[in-house]
């Protein structure tokens, strides 16, 4: 009886063993995937900046070339 205890003990411990390796690999593929979307939020941030950007340049492209038009129809 004693024997079989001690036999059970043993084999929870490398139970828990074997899942105490597991979870620290899942840990450390997490830090790994938590380290990667930082760098996809970052560009994707930088490419909404650049667009952003992008879309304020056309604007004011568009009002100039409206405000050429205008004054061109007012000289005809």
């Amino acid at each position: 009886m004693i024997e079989s205890l001690e036999r059970e003990i043993k084999d929870l411990r490398a139970d828990f063993g074997y899942l105490k390796g597991h979870f620290e690999d899942i840990k450390s593929r997490s830090l790994v995937i938590e380290s990667e979307l930082e760098e996809v939020t970052k560009k994707l941030k930088e490419f909404m900046d650049f667009s952003d950007l992008r879309a304020d340049k056309d604007h004011q492209i568009v009002k100039d070339v409206m405000s050429i038009l205008h004054k061109l129809g007012e000289k005809t």
